[in-house]
This record gives structure tokens, sequence and C-alpha cells, in this order.
């Protein structure tokens, strides 16, 4: 008979906080799962052998990280393009909106400031746009136009980061290549 040991303070500490096996430790913990103890604290040998024979199986529990890492980068895409934009307009930073209604509206206002600039037509002194405190931001044609082309690269950097992180975790083969994928620093900056 082979006298186990417990897992030492290190071990479990590298088990509760790994990006993966840290879902592996709350289903044991949490579940009617046959190991002799449900916490971790108390896990003996044969309980990490039969974890790693779970850890083996990458292929069964891969997808569902990956799944689960999708939707995270789709609520972080969210979550900015619900934050707005920080534009600077005649030296003044504000946070505008660029939801989708914002977005259709803004490039509307681009669309009609360019034609004031190629036809040399008059643009109204008092157009203004409003940010987010509903503030009034007074804008010429060149200024709509250059915060419609700031707003427009900002949510394409931003459309464009969420599609090579999606596409990143789901072509990656491993958990190994799947840690790799930076959800975190990819994102373009909104100073």
């Amino acid at each position: 008979m082979t006298d186990w040991q417990p897992l030492d303070q290190k071990y479990q500490d590298a088990l509760r906080t790994h990006p993966f096996l840290s879902d592996v430790v709350r289903a044991i913990e949490t579940a009617d799962i046959p190991f002799e103890n449900h916490s971790i604290d108390g896990w003996q040998a044969r309980d990490v052998m039969a974890v790693q024979s779970i850890i083996d199986q990458e292929t069964l529990w891969l997808p569902v990280v990956k799944v689960r890492m999708t939707a995270a980068v789709e609520d972080e895409f969210l979550r900015r393009v619900s934050t707005g934009r920080w534009v600077t307009v005649q030296g003044v930073a504000r946070l505008y909106q660029i939801d989708s209604a914002s977005q259709a509206n803004i490039i509307a206002a681009g669309a009609l400031a360019l034609a004031s600039i190629a036809t040399g037509s008059a643009w109204p002194s008092d157009y203004y746009w409003i940010d987010t405190a509903n503030e009034r931001q007074p804008m010429g044609a060149l200024d709509t136009l250059g915060f419609a082309r700031d707003v427009g690269s900002y949510v394409t950097a931003l459309i464009l980061t969420r599609r090579a992180l999606k596409d990143a975790i789901i072509a990656a083969p491993t958990a190994a290549a799947l840690t790799a994928v930076d959800t975190v620093s990819a994102w373009p900056s909104n100073p």
C-alpha cells in the first residue's frame, strides 16, 4: 500500500491560479467527484493523478476554454464601444459615444463635412457635437471630418482586434498556444 502525501502549499496555490487548471479545481471542489477530499487543501497525490488524467484529455476541455475566451473577447469589445472614444477637437479632449447609432450619425456628419470641403460650400457656423457629458463641442467642417476619421479608425481597429483575437483563440491547437493569446494588451488605446 502506498503512503500518499498531502500536496504542499506551493503546488496548491499553483493549481488554484493556473489559467486553465483553476477551472478544474473549482469543478472538483464544488462537484460530486469521487476524490477523497473535495478541497485541494487536503488533496493527496492520487488526486493529482486524477486531475492529470483530466488535463491529459486536453481535446475534451480545450474547446470549453476557447468558448469562454471568445465570449470574454466579445464582452471586452462591447465594453470598449459602450465606453466611447476620447477625441481631441480644437484642443479639447472629450469622450464621445460610439455605439452603432452614434457611429451612423458620425459617418453622416463626416460625409457632409467632406462634401462641404470638396465643393467649397458653407458649413454652419453654429455646428456642434455633443459629448457624453452633454457638453457641446463646436466643430467646423475640417474638425467634423477629423472627428469622423478618428472615430472610424478607432472602431475599425476594435473590430479588427476582436476578429484577430477570436481567430487566434479558435486556431490555438494546445493549451500552451491558447495561453499565448494576449487578450489584454492587444486592444487599441483610447487616450
